[in-house]
């Protein structure tokens, strides 16, 4: 559970570093936790979670790019999305 904690953590500052402009730090932070999602036996947070970093590299790449603020604000709203619904998903899974 002690990873879940940090990987919020890390998703939560990735998702603040938009104000400056992501940050590498920020993405690399969040990407480290792929392979401990990769083990987990539960389907349900394994699939979220993957997909939660799969959605940050994307937007970490569209800013890079020079995507428009508008695309990048729906990103943004997506890996927010995604993020409390994972969440929710980790309180399930400890009750």
């Amino acid at each position: 559970m002690r990873k879940l904690y940090e990987f919020q953590v890390s998703v939560e500052e990735f998702t603040e570093s938009v104000i400056v402009g992501f940050q590498k730090s920020k993405l690399e932070a969040v990407q480290q936790y792929r392979s401990y999602f990769e083990q987990l036996n539960n389907a349900k947070l394994k699939r979220l979670g993957v997909r939660l970093i799969d959605e940050c590299t994307s937007a970490f790449y569209m800013f890079q790019i020079g995507t428009s603020l508008e695309k990048l604000n729906e990103k943004a709203k997506l890996v927010d999305s995604l993020r409390v619904n994972f969440f929710t998903e980790v309180r399930k899974c400890m009750s």
